[in-house]
């Protein structure tokens, strides 16, 4: 899959006369709890020629897209974000973004872009707008159980998944892996919760998601663990460091780096 992959984002380069920089799986996939019929969700990154640059009206400005599409190629669902808009989500913590830089799945990556990203990924990331989100997340698929006489395993999942991201953000300042399997051990002693945990995982793999009979002391968990978010966030400050002309220097340096590519 990754051959058919990596030659539909060379089809993207040249219909859309781009260069991709990075791509990776952003779904399942990337947090180990794919099935056998688990859709592909790449995303990418690419950058336009120089020329494009040079010209009064910005990226993202009329017919100048800033992010292409491609959704349901097969089995593969495609998208991805322009240089500029993806650098300045990243000045903001995107969480979506971060959460690609991190992926365990990467089909591809040319020039330092994205290793300097991360290296200024300390830097950058915000605390209390991440774990907010998370948080927000969480709040938002449990309320959704609350309205069901039965509850899906993937929306559990959604439940936890984000619980456990603003969890590691809090605890160790910094991003985590996405690896779900990773954070339930990193989280979760043994017992009947990280049992059932574990049995949750078991039926996604399998692709058997529609219902999940221990629910209930996942969502008292959840509902603790939502709590204890609400409160600690309201501790953390918002990060007020500016790093525009880091970030300047990364797609400078970039658009040196692919001019004999596309110019």
């Amino acid at each position: 899959m990754k051959d058919k992959i990596i030659t539909i984002l060379k089809q993207i380069e040249e219909k859309h006369e781009v260069k991709i920089l990075y791509a990776c799986e952003a779904g399942s996939r990337a947090w180990g709890l794919e099935s056998i019929s688990s859709d592909y969700d790449v995303r990418f990154i690419y950058i336009h020629p120089k020329s494009i640059y040079l010209s009064i009206d910005p990226i993202g400005i009329g017919s100048k897209k800033d992010s292409i599409e491609l959704y349901n190629h097969e089995n593969i669902e495609i998208s991805g974000w322009e240089l500029t808009k993806a650098l300045r989500l990243f000045r903001k913590s995107n969480p979506s973004l971060l959460e690609w830089l991190q992926s365990p799945k990467q089909y591809y990556q040319a020039y330092s872009t994205i290793d300097d990203m991360n290296e200024l990924l300390p830097t950058v990331l915000d605390y209390k707008s991440c774990t907010l989100h998370y948080l927000q997340m969480a709040r938002s698929n449990f309320n959704k159980t609350q309205k069901e006489t039965t509850n899906h395993v993937k929306i559990i999942l959604n439940i936890l998944r984000p619980i456990f991201i603003a969890k590691w953000v809090i605890n160790y300042h910094s991003f985590p892996p996405l690896d779900f399997q990773r954070l339930v051990n990193e989280f979760i002693p043994q017992g009947d919760l990280k049992g059932a945990i574990l049995s949750l995982i078991t039926l996604k793999r399998r692709g058997m998601t529609k219902t999940f009979s221990d629910s209930q002391i996942l969502l008292e968990y959840a509902l603790q663990e939502m709590d204890y978010l609400e409160i600690t966030i309201k501790s953390l400050h918002k990060r007020q460091i500016n790093i525009t002309e880091e970030l300047n220097d990364i797609f400078r340096n970039t658009l040196n780096e692919i001019k004999n590519c596309l110019d």
